[in-house]
């Protein structure tokens, strides 16, 4: 609808009356505004309402008195009427249209050529190669723009074959083989979303949902479970929840050890240490997870470094700003004493902070323990 129209109706609705409690808003003004909708597939933008510069959400108890733009008729509809109109470009109210002669005449026409006998037809459902078809040409029939806002949120036939090898099943390890599987980005549903992305099993001739998909974390090898794939739009990496927290804060990086097993470092201190190791033949392997507890909330902490050799977890911390406030919050004490509690039990031997100013005299410790 144009903005001349919009202007026209919104300035021609004379109240707003709550249905709950049946009494009628005060409003200085009401506005139209494009807002993309939180949770919506394509992000296109639609109008919205505002009473008082304040949004209307679709889930509202308001209806509306207004005049037809066209016919001058009050009329006493929902709010989300006045909002559907202005989205849908329609200018005639009810009244309009049913009475418009055109219409009339038709549906005159139409009911007495009607047949007296009639059979309602079945309509037949496409198979499913037939509906990937129709979804295939629908699709390329849409607009650019919504073909890029599509894209925007679901992967594409490449971004979902580089990820493929890292899915271990999907639908709660309903379907762990993938090899008989076939993505499509998109498959026409019969709702407002209109596309959704399909996998298509080969041999039983259906479409499967992709949800709560089991992945295999690029950094730790650890499952972890997602339950869409929009999650991992765009991510160059498939990380867990761990790995991710701590790779947005300090980017973490692979080596190998003494004997060629994958280990991740975030500093070039931590760099230091494993070269240390290697060149001295010491077994270095990715630290433990540790459970805690802090301010009545579960947590993990994840030690540097293990060295099997000596059942000992290592710590390598530098006087970073982020060291200094876990420090002073506590958080940091609370989880030293959560690795020590291992230690008295015999879990682990030891349990080595290291700061940067004594990392050769810690490594030369190490080593004169080993040999």
């Amino acid at each position: 609808m144009n903005q001349e129209n919009i202007d026209n109706l919104i300035n021609n609705i004379t109240c707003i009356i709550d249905k709950k409690t049946e009494n009628e808003i005060n409003y200085n003004k009401i506005s139209c505004e494009k807002i993309p909708c939180k949770y919506s597939n394509t992000k296109i933008p639609i109008f919205k309402l505002q009473i008082d510069d304040k949004l209307v959400n679709r889930n509202n108890s308001y209806r509306v008195k207004y005049l037809c733009i066209n016919c001058d008729k009050e009329n006493y509809v929902n709010l989300n009427n006045i909002t559907r109109k202005i989205n849908k470009n329609i200018i005639n109210c009810n009244n309009c249209k049913n009475n418009e002669p055109i219409k009339r005449l038709n549906q005159s026409m139409f009911m007495l050529n009607k047949p007296k006998n009639y059979v309602k037809s079945v309509k037949q459902k496409p198979t499913n190669i037939e509906m990937i078809r129709i979804s295939e040409n629908e699709f390329q029939s849409m607009d650019t723009d919504f073909q890029h806002n599509y894209f925007r949120k679901h992967m594409t036939y490449d971004e979902f074959t580089y990820i493929k090898s890292k899915i271990m099943s999907i639908q709660n390890n309903k379907f762990c083989d993938l090899t008989h599987f076939t993505y499509y980005p998109y498959i026409k549903i019969f709702n407002q979303t209109k596309f959704n992305p399909y996998l298509y099993d080969t041999i039983n001739n259906n479409f499967e949902k992709i949800n709560y998909i089991k992945f295999k974390c690029d950094n730790c090898d650890a499952f972890f479970i997602n339950r869409d794939l929009y999650i991992q739009k765009n991510k160059f990496k498939l990380l867990c929840k761990d790995c991710n927290f701590t790779n947005n804060l300090f980017k973490i990086r692979n080596t190998t050890n003494i004997i060629n097993k994958k280990i991740t470092y975030q500093s070039k201190l931590e760099l230091k240490f494993i070269n240390y190791c290697n060149k001295n033949k010491i077994i270095v392997e990715d630290g433990h997870k540790i459970n805690y507890v802090f301010n009545n909330k579960n947590r993990r902490y994840i030690v540097d470094f293990f060295l099997p050799q000596l059942n000992t977890l290592i710590e390598i911390k530098d006087h970073h700003c982020w060291h200094k406030k876990n420090k002073i919050n506590g958080i940091w004490y609370v989880k030293v004493d959560a690795v020590l509690k291992l230690v008295n039990e015999n879990k682990y031997s030891d349990f080595m902070v290291i700061y940067s100013n004594e990392l050769i005299k810690k490594c030369e410790l190490i080593k004169n323990k080993i040999y």
